[in-house]
């Protein structure tokens, strides 16, 4: 039993990291069509960091960022569902 969980936890782990990393390429592709190279946003659903341009009065840039750690762990929460979902279906089928 603790080996499935493990297993699952991991699972879910290499889902968050993948799912967040393609989230990163799709945001930093779409920008970089738009001209809008330094905005940045990752997490999908629920957008946990972002990073954007503002022009200040010297004709500069700064970049601004934040992140919200509640939408962290429901990704994670949300990719560890699925995985759970997907590779235990058997066994709550099995229970009706």
């Amino acid at each position: 039993m603790v080996k499935k969980i493990l297993k699952a936890v991991l699972n879910s782990m290499i889902l968050f990291c993948v799912v967040s990393f393609l989230s990163f390429l799709f945001s930093f592709i779409s920008n970089h069509l738009n001209e809008t190279v330094p905005n940045l946003r990752i997490g999908f659903p629920l957008n946990y960091y972002y990073q954007y341009a503002v022009a200040d009065n010297c004709d500069g840039l700064d970049l601004l960022h934040g992140s919200n750690v509640g939408y962290f762990i429901l990704n994670y929460l949300i990719c560890l569902i699925v995985v759970i979902l997907t590779n235990y279906k058997h066994l709550i089928i099995k229970r009706k």
